[in-house]
């Protein structure tokens, strides 16, 4: 996914601010936008936004998550209206680099001007064009004065608001097209229909004629009108009014709309995934045969928490930090879409926080064992907050700092996580596996060696690793012998 997509995409989080979000390190650490990518069958940027919000928003509430499933098996159930659904979502008007949401809260943004400060040149006008039957030289003079001040005023208010008037042509166009949908709410509908010829109300603000500077003597007359009466200004401010009135019920038509096609999107896909069962007084996670959906051969793998945390063990490129996406991935998707890549998956609803791909940053000045430190922080200040149980995923903890200290910061921080999350957590530090057997049950990942060559089954293995290939990696990829008989 390009930059420009993503940040379209990410305006709707931005303005619904729910109390609990999957935060921007996570969602890079799980490659959530790719994840995104490949679950998107929508046919609108309008169903875009809601299904990528959806994607940001997992469902932490048993009632929500009820009357999800339930609005899904709805709209399948009526597969003539989810073809006409679908037939209508493709009508509407596409957009890549602003947010449909993003347009109409620019809108809500706007200044209102009242009524005063819109008819007062008008009538000034007119009461010139009065005094003109009463006193010619004078009256004459007044309207050209007043016209000439209208103008420029005309011309600073007009270079203002030209830039929204993409967004009032979009949601007119939306609101007409979406209009038909026989889902929608029908009375949230009516109270918004005043959109649908906006865009043709507004539509001679746009340039300096009608004909788009074609000469034309009858558009040249309505431009002189325009300066100095402003009617195009004084419908824009009226629209603009008007829709901040009525700003909830337009936000959430469009929701609603792009909610619709979220929806469809996901029963496109669920066959091939799993339904989630979802049980607040489980105490773990239980996943069966779940598989990473990014990748091309994947290996399935499953597992039952029980009540305890996991420390993975295994040598290099064994596959822990995948199983570790792996899960968290499908965890995300089943609190979101309903489903996920898996035979079947059973757990309660948990706040999702990681901490994987932890870089430095050499703009910030900030140490790989700082953005570490930073990383881990964030998922300790998740336990302090009241609400469902944190599920958290860390990989190779304190990578960044020396041994000893990294052994003995990071066996308090996991036995602390241990009590207060539901931990995954992969190391290369053989030792942790003793100083946390109380809160962690141990697996591993393996590999196999067999006549000078490597292979891997990326197959999840009870109990604690029995060997390494660290060395034996530099053998593969032809490193000199002076350096391998260390």
């Amino acid at each position: 996914m390009d930059e420009i997509t993503s940040n379209r995409l990410k305006q709707l989080n931005l303005i619904i601010k729910k109390d609990y979000s999957i935060d921007d390190v996570t969602f890079y650490d799980l490659n959530l936008d790719d994840v995104f990518s490949k679950i998107n069958k929508t046919s609108s940027c309008i169903g875009e936004e809601v299904l990528y919000s959806m994607l940001r928003n997992p469902l932490l509430n048993l009632e929500e998550v009820k009357n999800r499933k339930e609005e899904l098996y709805k709209l399948e159930k009526e597969k003539k209206g989810s073809v006409e659904l679908n037939k209508r979502l493709k009508s509407l008007p596409k957009l890549k680099k602003i947010s449909v949401f993003e347009y109409l809260n620019s809108l809500n943004q706007i200044e209102p001007k009242s009524y005063p400060f819109l008819l007062i040149p008008t009538l000034l006008m007119f009461v010139s064009a009065l005094f003109v039957f009463i006193n010619v030289p004078i009256g004459i003079t007044f309207l050209v004065l007043c016209f000439f001040i209208n103008s420029i005023r005309y011309f600073k208010l007009r270079d203002h608001i030209r830039g929204y008037l993409v967004s009032i042509s979009y949601l007119s166009k939306t609101v007409a097209a979406a209009s038909k949908i026989d889902f929608v709410n029908k009375d949230r509908l009516k109270r918004i229909l005043f959109l649908k010829n906006s865009s043709f109300l507004l539509g001679v603000v746009s340039g300096e004629t009608v004909n788009g500077g074609s000469g034309n003597p009858l558009d040249i007359i309505l431009d002189l009108v325009k300066m100095g009466v402003h009617i195009d200004l004084i419908s824009f401010y009226s629209l603009i009014n008007r829709i901040k009135k009525n700003y909830e019920d337009i936000f959430g038509f469009l929701y609603e709309v792009g909610y619709l096609d979220a929806l469809n999107s996901i029963i496109c896909v669920k066959d091939c995934l799993c339904e989630c069962e979802f049980n607040n007084e489980r105490n773990g996670l239980n996943i069966l045969e779940g598989i990473h959906p990014l990748l091309e051969n994947p290996v399935a793998n499953s597992i039952d928490t029980k009540d305890k945390s996991i420390l993975l063990t295994g040598s290099n490129a064994s596959g822990k930090s995948t199983f570790l996406r792996m899960i968290a991935v499908n965890a995300v998707l089943a609190q979101s879409i309903m489903h996920c890549y898996a035979r079947e998956y059973k757990a309660p609803l948990f706040r999702i926080v990681s901490s994987i791909s932890v870089r430095d940053d050499l703009l910030k000045g900030e140490s790989f064992y700082m953005a570490e430190v930073k990383a881990l922080k964030r998922i300790i200040d998740a336990c302090q907050n009241n609400g469902p149980k944190v599920l958290c995923f860390v990989d190779e903890i304190l990578n960044g700092t020396n041994t000893y200290e990294r052994i003995k910061a990071s066996t308090s921080i996991l036995k602390y996580l241990g009590t207060k999350t539901l931990c995954f957590a992969a190391t290369h530090d053989i030792e942790l596996t003793d100083k946390l057997n109380e809160s962690f049950i141990n697996y591993h990942f393996c590999e196999d060696i067999i006549n000078e060559d490597i292979s891997f089954s990326y197959k999840l293995n009870e109990g604690v690793t029995k060997s390494s290939n660290a060395i034996a990696l530099l053998g593969f990829m032809g490193f000199p012998s002076d350096i391998l008989n260390c």
